[in-house]
């Protein structure tokens, strides 16, 4: 093969490659696709560390300030690592002490434990200037998720001011949680508590919810109860307002278990408080009954009674089909007391002597 026409086909083979990573190979059959075996199927699903998976933060009643947390939370872990800790902790993140008890500096003759403990505090130095950098970043990430209405409530308060200018993304979310944790968009102080102590009656676990879910949105509406300035409840009457809150379906067993335990007195020192309460519900193993008992956790102190089987009244099998024949109306003859199929009736004619259809042929060929 000539140097021009090998150029002429390799550019043939490139063309073509080209045009199959384009369009995929059809079947001859009409309407039929053979699908690339090299081509990968679309996703379906979010993954809930991407930045699509935050939803934009919503102001007023029907606000998502929980799901905004939980996915917020994840996707600033993922970005800016020990930084996007804020979300959770409230606070910023500082490094462990170094230990120098944990280097054998005595005996290092070689110093390779000193050079351990030099590069350890490098490493330490460059975490926290690597949050500094990324504190402007994340403040910017935050004020991205937040709808028009949400970032016009923030910047109506007092101390905006001075978080814009500082660029601090903790002062900014705890201006966001204290703006939406409370389903109201009212400024009057009444009406925040009367919501607040709404929202925490009536946060209850859902069919389906988990009960780390429940927890978290739990303490956020326990939160949001204090934070409105409402008389905060005592640990005991917290943990009992969590327990009641579980849904009946999966702990109404867990509940009888608990009143009764508190009512011997066997129970009192477990269930001080929310967590030892929480602790307790979640290492319990429950079976899902999928059914919704309607209403609040009853608990009966009356043995239920289970109806017994009405016993035989003395009749034999005869006797009853007798007595239900009796009642039986005849369809061939009207009469009561036997099915059609047994009708004497019926049975009469059927003896009666009459010449076969082929007999009556044979006598008339004779005459």
């Amino acid at each position: 093969m000539k140097p021009g026409n090998t150029l002429r086909y390799n550019k043939i083979i490139t063309m073509s490659n080209d045009e199959s990573k384009k369009s995929p190979a059809k079947d001859q059959g009409k309407g039929s696709f053979k699908k690339n075996r090299h081509q990968k199927s679309p996703t379906s699903v979010t993954s809930l560390n991407s930045d699509t998976a935050v939803p934009m933060l919503r102001l007023g009643a029907t606000n998502n300030f929980d799901t905004f947390k939980k996915k917020l939370s994840i996707v600033s872990t993922e970005k800016y690592k020990n930084l996007g800790q804020i979300i959770i902790d409230e606070t910023y993140y500082v490094p462990p002490v170094l230990d120098i008890a944990d280097y054998n500096l005595v005996t290092d003759s070689h110093g390779i434990e000193k050079t351990r403990l030099r590069e350890a505090h490098k490493h330490q130095d460059k975490e926290l200037d690597d949050m500094k950098v990324d504190r402007i970043s994340m403040f910017a990430y935050i004020i991205s998720k937040l709808s028009k209405e949400s970032l016009d409530k923030i910047q109506g308060q007092t101390t905006w001011a001075m978080v814009e200018a500082d660029r601090d993304p903790l002062a900014l979310w705890l201006l966001v949680k204290a703006s939406h944790q409370i389903l109201t968009t009212s400024k009057v102080a009444s009406i925040i508590k009367k919501t607040a102590r709404k929202e925490y009656a009536a946060c209850k676990q859902g069919p389906y919810e988990h009960i780390v879910d429940y927890k978290q949105k739990f303490d956020a509406r326990l939160d949001a109860f204090v934070v409105s300035r409402n008389t905060a409840p005592e640990k005991e009457d917290v943990a009992m307002d969590f327990m009641y809150g579980l849904n009946n379906a999966r702990w109404a067993d867990f509940k009888a278990e608990i009143v009764n335990d508190l009512t011997k007195g066997t129970l009192l020192i477990q269930v001080n408080g929310l967590n030892k309460m929480y602790i307790l519900a979640s290492q319990r193993v429950v079976v899902k009954t999928g059914k919704e008992i309607p209403g609040g956790a009853t608990f009966a102190t009356v043995d239920e009674k289970i109806p017994k089987k009405q016993p035989n009244d003395g009749k034999t099998k005869e006797q009853k089909q007798a007595k239900r024949l009796a009642k039986m109306k005849c369809f061939n003859c009207g009469e009561k007391g036997h099915p059609a199929k047994s009708c004497p009736k019926k049975l009469q004619a059927d003896d009666k002597e009459e010449p076969p259809m082929a007999g009556l042929t044979f006598l008339q060929n004779l005459h």
